[in-house]
């Protein structure tokens, strides 16, 4: 018997033409929206379920990075190739995400309110990445530098890949270069500052100061 994940998998080479929609996932496997819904739950429960499948395996492919024995080469490798795990859906990528970070609206008497976007969701998705950068890279960090190392690289993955987003080209690759960049000044940092705490600080003003210079926040 096919497994739920299996249909998820079976659907993520067909995201590029249907999007994070039903469209793809009856392309995987035949199966009704009334199957779906009781797979993967009602209204937009088999959309959200893709694309978090679909995040799933954008870090499992981080796993395959180019091999170097610098591991600030593989951690800016494995970065690198999850901006490029974006690309041949990046036209969906926008509205899929603001779905997914929408929760549900509250109800007032009869009326139900529209959904908010939540930041958490793409502040736990860019975590995420940096947690499997740090581990494909073979980071020994501990403790707090590891605290402060971790909500660097996300927050430079984040900017990087929140600028990738206002892209309308595929083959734009603005984003691996800012990325590259920030990567760069945070090594410049850290070795400047020992102290995690001063090191973070310090971090975050520049990578702020590098986004606003180069327009990387989604407007």
């Amino acid at each position: 018997m096919t497994t739920p994940t299996q249909l998820l998998r079976a659907a993520l080479p067909h995201i590029h033409t249907h999007g994070f929609t039903c469209a793809a996932l009856a392309e995987g496997q035949q199966l009704s929206g009334t199957a779906l819904g009781a797979l993967f739950g009602p209204a937009d429960g088999p959309e959200r379920a893709l694309f978090e499948e679909w995040l799933t395996a954008g870090l499992e492919d981080m796993r395959l990075a180019e091999a170097s024995t610098s591991k600030r080469a593989v951690l800016k490798a494995s970065l690198v190739r999850r901006l490029e795990w974006n690309a041949p859906v990046l036209h969906h990528l926008p509205f899929a995400i603001k779905a997914w970070s929408s929760m549900p609206g509250a109800a007032v008497g009869s009326l139900k309110l529209p959904s908010a976007p939540s930041p958490r969701p793409v502040l736990h998705h860019a975590l995420s990445v940096a947690d499997e950068a740090l581990i494909v890279a073979g980071d020994e960090s501990r403790g707090p530098e590891w605290y402060a190392r971790r909500a660097v690289v996300g927050a430079i993955y984040g900017l990087a890949e929140s600028h990738q987003l206002r892209s309308t080209s595929i083959h734009d690759r603005s984003a691996q270069s800012l990325l590259s960049r920030m990567l760069d000044e945070a090594d410049r940092a850290r070795a400047a500052k020992e102290e995690a705490g001063i090191f973070a600080e310090y971090l975050w003003r520049s990578v702020a100061g590098i986004a606003r210079s180069t327009g990387a926040f989604v407007r």
